[in-house]
């Protein structure tokens, strides 16, 4: 199969998981850290699948300090996530998760000395005029708990990424998934553990429909990821492309959750983050 296929199924698949996480998260007594660990236990398991499928690798001993760190970040960015979608539009919070991306090339920068010229930078200021703008109401920024938890959880996992690019100097990247997600699941049971018999009780009674089909829509994206590199396509590329799921989710948004306000600000801002996150990468 070309790999243009895998990469069009990939970028479909997380535009529409988006909109799932948001009609699982808006239901009045949906929990943020019960759907976090929900999430993560079932990624892990259906990325699992794909990892043993095509030979899974034991995490070497020198990598659990450093993955559980990423995991920790995960953990915290991802509670930030479904907090945040309860509040705000999956549209609006798509265009946040651009902010990512500035986290990741600073850090990298700084921390492992990826190189920053002055189309990063460029790129940087895009990002940030976008989100400015998808924020300003009249004369001002009105920065909402929810655009601040995106933020926030955008930040922790631009940090987790420029982590994980070291770790995976050395482990490959499908053997990771699923030991990165059971990592992050784990630090959320631990840190929220008195949460452990609600979350009991959700896997076995009433696991909600949308955080089900969000999570198999998710790890359908990450799969077909993985399956367009493997079938010849550059990482660069994938970097490139993968971006219009900022665009997709927007316009998808509009159409199918009536997210309408301020959509020319949010097509704008939509390929403002985009130009900006493709210059920065």
């Amino acid at each position: 199969m070309n790999w243009l296929f895998w990469a069009g199924v990939s970028i479909v698949s997380i535009s529409v998981a988006n909109l799932f996480q948001k009609l699982a998260m808006r239901e009045a007594d949906s929990d943020p850290v019960v759907s976090s660990v929900v999430f993560t236990l079932l990624i892990t398991f259906l990325t699992g699948g794909l990892a043993l499928i095509n030979g899974f690798n034991l995490l070497p001993l020198s990598l659990v300090f450093p993955s559980l760190i990423s995991g920790l970040l995960y953990a915290w960015g991802t509670w930030c996530f479904f907090k945040a979608i309860k509040t705000i539009e999956a549209s609006l919070m798509t265009i946040l998760t651009g902010f990512g991306a500035i986290v990741t090339i600073i850090t990298a920068f700084i921390f492992i000395g990826e190189r920053l010229n002055l189309n990063q930078l460029a790129g940087v200021v895009m990002v940030l005029v976008a989100i400015i703008l998808v924020n300003f109401e009249k004369k001002s920024v009105n920065l909402k708990q929810g655009v601040v938890l995106s933020l926030v959880g955008t930040s922790l996992f631009g940090l987790a990424v420029t982590n994980d690019a070291n770790i995976l100097k050395s482990y490959d990247a499908i053997s990771y998934a699923p030991v990165i997600f059971f990592f992050t699941a784990c630090i959320l049971c631990i840190i929220n553990f008195r949460k452990i018999p609600l979350i009991a009780i959700h896997i076995r009674n009433k696991l909600n429909p949308n955080l089900v089909i969000y999570s198999f829509l998710y790890s359908i994206q990450a799969v077909t990821y993985y399956l367009a590199l493997d079938s010849g396509a550059m990482a660069s590329q994938m970097n490139a492309i993968f971006k219009s799921e900022i665009i997709l989710t927007v316009i998808l948004a509009s159409v199918i959750l009536g997210e309408r306000s301020k959509m020319g600000l949010k097509i704008i801002a939509s390929l403002m983050v985009t130009a900006g996150v493709l210059m920065v990468k």
